[in-house]
């Protein structure tokens, strides 16, 4: 759809009888979060505007504009401050305008309004486009707010921790929810957090682990309705356990990967190591990694032949913009 939607935009602005202000506001692609999702779109939208659309439409091509909005100081806050700066100027090197402490109030069917700060003070911007690409997160689900209201000690936490939000629910670390002494509900994911200073990213690798950690709690029959550790009951024993000495649950640890950006042109930029970052990386050699790992991170062999294939495909005959 998204595809399908950026060449309908560069349809209409070939038109003769569109005007210059209405092909104008066409080809400007505006991208809101800065996060990986947000600047890797960026980067694959370049990337296809380059050397797809240029074959097809190469006087339009040119005139195309990204601009990418971001509410915080830099974009990828989540990266090493190196790295940052590293991801900020080779998108600018591709004419991506990257705008930062600007955060959006207000988007319509043709144009978006931002709120950009400077040391001068604070400016509205109206920026018209042909496509608004939303990547800067979602509000809270409707059944984690109604949770949080009507449990009395999530509300308290609410209060103590996170300035009166109940947009997520606290968990202990076991990633059972506070306020529910028999432990009879888990939250995971980015509906959950804990009352630790430092909160766990929001990202799919920590709601990964803790699908598989509250996986292993449940499958091995740990009893959760218990003040502590979740343990196995006394009928539940097994001399496999007990020579371990995991009769007790271990509390949930994260694991921190790493992470990885595509940025385009074949660049990107990465953070990896086993709990610590041990090792960056940027340009060419994490571009290299980043398709490595999305590759292995393939559910069968199947999809892996199916990936690899048609990056091959895209790389020697380009992207198949063909509708029907």
């Amino acid at each position: 759809a998204i595809r399908k939607r950026v060449t309908e935009c560069f349809e209409c602005a070939q038109l003769p009888t569109t005007s210059e202000d209405e092909r104008t506001r066409l080809l400007t692609f505006v991208v809101v979060g800065g996060g990986p999702t947000g600047c890797e779109f960026c980067g694959e939208l370049s990337d296809f505007v380059k050397n797809d659309l240029r074959c097809f439409y190469p006087k339009l091509a040119p005139l195309a504009r990204i601009v990418l909005l971001h509410r915080g100081e830099a974009i990828l806050p989540s990266f090493d401050e190196e790295l940052r700066q590293v991801a900020t100027e080779l998108l600018t090197s591709q004419g991506i305008e990257v705008m930062t402490r600007a955060g959006v109030s207000e988007i319509n069917g043709e144009a978006v309004k931002v709120l950009r700060k400077t040391d001068a003070g604070t400016s509205e911007v109206e920026i018209p486009y042909g496509l608004c690409m939303w990547s800067a997160g979602q509000g809270a689900q409707v059944l984690a707010s109604k949770l949080s209201e009507s449990i009395p000690m999530q509300a308290q936490l609410a209060v103590e921790h996170a300035r009166g939000d109940r947009s997520r629910l606290f968990v202990d670390d076991y990633n059972r929810l506070l306020g529910i002494p028999d432990g009879s509900i888990l939250a995971l994911g980015d509906c959950a957090r804990t009352t630790a200073e430092k909160p766990l990213p929001q990202t799919a690798q920590v709601a990964a682990q803790q699908g598989a950690y509250v996986a292993r709690i449940l499958n091995r029959g740990y009893v959760l309705a218990q003040d502590g550790p979740p343990a196995m009951s006394s009928d539940d024993f097994s001399a496999l356990a007990r020579s371990r000495g995991r009769v007790e649950a271990p509390p949930f640890r994260f694991l921190d990967l790493g992470r990885l950006a595509y940025l385009g042109e074949g660049t990107a930029v990465a953070e990896f190591g086993v709990g610590t970052t041990v090792s960056k990386a940027r340009g060419r050699a994490a571009f290299l990694l980043w398709r490595s790992v999305y590759l292995v991170k393939q559910v069968s062999f199947r999809n892996r032949v199916l990936v690899l294939f048609d990056w091959i495909k895209s790389k020697v005959f380009g992207r198949d913009l063909t509708r029907f």
